[in-house]
């Protein structure tokens, strides 16, 4: 009998052993925890995000409180931001959640107002162009924090002056 066989195959069963984990390894997304991403609340969105995300698969993360898709990620979720008492930009409720949206170049920054703690999603809208769109998909799951306040216009503030539409001549 030649053992030259029974040498491959313990050399390939190796290769396997140590290339497995490896391969386990690469597909999770390095991320920092963001102050609070040890809340239960926190927990309780994680668990309820979705699988996939405008048709791009969930990733695991190293950190808690976060949620990644994509590959590489372009779409990340961070779970335990502070978020401001008053803020200035854009402010859009979807699905009973409010958010604030900042772009940053080719970045679509979403963070909710009026939750604690709070959330934050960064979309890559080259990768995801209806940037929008993740909102509607991970309201259920964000919708689980406390709300404590909600987007106010203009004409929700006492004292401030009511817009009035001026007829067309």
């Amino acid at each position: 009998m030649s053992r030259p066989p029974l040498r491959r195959t313990a050399i390939a069963l190796a290769l396997v052993a140590v290339a497995l984990p490896l391969a386990a390894c690469t597909s999770t997304v390095a991320l920092d925890p963001a102050p609070r991403a040890d809340t239960v609340g926190c927990a309780d969105v994680v668990v309820r995000l979705p699988s996939t995300l405008e048709s791009l698969s969930r990733h695991d993360t190293n950190a808690q409180g976060t949620g990644a898709w994509g590959s590489p990620a372009s779409i990340v979720l961070t779970c335990g931001v502070t978020t401001p008492r008053v803020s200035d930009q854009n402010c859009y409720p979807v699905e009973g959640v409010d958010w604030l949206i900042d772009y940053r170049g080719d970045e679509a920054v979403y963070t909710t107002y009026g939750r604690n703690p709070g959330v934050q999603v960064v979309v890559d809208t080259k990768a995801v162009p209806a940037a929008t769109n993740v909102l509607f998909d991970l309201s259920s799951a964000v919708g689980t924090l406390p709300q404590n306040r909600t987007c106010q216009g203009p004409s929700d503030i006492p004292g401030s002056p009511t817009p009035t539409a001026t007829p067309a001549p």
